[in-house]
């Protein structure tokens, strides 16, 4: 099949009568999207419909064949980052690279992410975005590609663990220090609870607490917009894909919480908070993070995917060293990736830059969030 064609205002058309539409996230048909997903070994729980939709302004880029038939496709957001003068400051966010099915021969497969990409890039051009950001989610491995469309890609990487081993040997990958820290929770008193779903919301005030906590101890380094509200927890625990909450709690009090999302037989740690200095104190961390491998585990998957690490080993003053630390005691695979960030307009996105350095500036947060109060309140 030769994929090789030419644009024509919102439809692109190829030889073969292929084209690429883009539409709201809500509007597709999410049942032919999420069974498309299964035909693809890139796809991730952060490319289903039950991801895309906890957002605004989504939308997904489809690709069908003269038959009609769903080929590939990528969902993407945009989102303003100014207050006011949003409209001139949109960022675009993609979890992962354009997905093909794995059917495909490896050149039209190359071709229709290529294509796919360029329309895309268009389209955000049109629609006012300054920068296209491709993110850590991704599970591609399209450095060339991104070499070739956007003369720069990144690396990215996270740690697997197998969960089709036995438990026992799960634990026994474990570092030394990790099994010390599992021996002193359970010695504490360290209670886990892990409920799937919506059987889970009654937990989520628990969670929120340890969230604004960890925001409040680590001020000074963590920006408010990677917080999430109780809103967006309980539309992914009331996901189709299966999702759980997991919590740890000493003498009754909340000390560490995750939330982990699944795809296909691989769960993912999408988010974690927790009382810094209670967590220090029990290490129920660590507790938490076994249990949850062994629940999910029981449950039928196969993999546990503890999230974005960096692709090579941080120095020791590096901020991520910590975070590095603690995933790698658990002895998971290190699987590096491919993700980019594209600027479409360089100058406003410097300008941004510049601004972003403020972020954790307390006058400048109080300002930002006058300007964000104002802006809702003339909605």
């Amino acid at each position: 099949m030769s994929i090789k064609g030419t644009r024509l205002n919102k439809e692109l058309v190829v030889k073969d009568k292929l084209n690429i539409r883009i539409h709201p996230i809500g509007s597709i048909d999410a049942q032919e999207w999420d069974q498309f997903l299964n035909s693809t070994s890139e796809s991730t729980f952060f490319c289903t419909t039950d991801w895309w939709n906890t957002f605004e302004d989504a939308y997904i880029l489809q690709i069908r064949d003269n038959n009609g038939k769903l080929v590939g496709g990528v969902p993407f957001r945009t989102l303003k980052v100014l207050p006011i003068i949003g409209k001139y400051f949109r960022f675009s966010w993609l979890d992962s690279s354009v997905l093909v099915s794995d059917g495909l021969n490896q050149e039209d497969h190359l071709n229709i992410k290529k294509i796919s990409f360029e329309y895309l890039v268009k389209h955000l051009e049109k629609t006012g975005v300054i920068v296209m950001t491709i993110s850590s989610k991704s599970h591609s491995l399209d450095e060339n590609l991104f070499q070739v469309l956007f003369k720069s890609s990144e690396k990215c990487a996270t740690l697997i663990v197998d969960l089709s081993k036995e438990e026992e040997d799960i634990l026994k990958s474990f570092e030394k220090r990790k099994k010390n820290s599992i021996r002193k929770a359970k010695k504490m008193g360290v209670v886990i609870n892990i409920l799937e779903g919506e059987s889970g919301l009654p937990l989520i005030p628990d969670y929120c607490l340890l969230q604004n906590k960890m925001f409040e101890y680590k001020s000074n380094s963590y920006s408010d917009i990677y917080a999430k509200s109780a809103q967006h927890i309980k539309s992914i625990l009331l996901s189709k894909q299966k999702t759980f909450i997991a919590m740890a709690y000493y003498q009754g009090q909340p000390v560490v919480g995750n939330i982990m999302v699944s795809h296909k037989k691989a769960i993912y740690a999408y988010l974690g908070a927790s009382d810094n200095m209670l967590n220090r104190a029990t290490n129920a961390s660590t507790l938490l993070e076994l249990e949850s491998m062994m629940y999910v585990k029981r449950k039928g998957y196969d993999s546990y995917d503890l999230g974005g690490i960096p692709a090579q080993v941080p120095d020791s003053t590096d901020s991520l060293y910590g975070i590095y630390l603690y995933k790698k005691g658990f002895g998971g695979a290190h699987f590096v990736f491919d993700c980019a960030t594209y600027m479409l307009r360089k100058s406003r996105y410097r300008f941004i830059w510049r601004l972003r350095k403020l972020d954790t500036n307390p006058v400048m947060r109080k300002i930002y969030k006058l300007l964000k109060k104002f802006q809702e309140k003339n909605k």
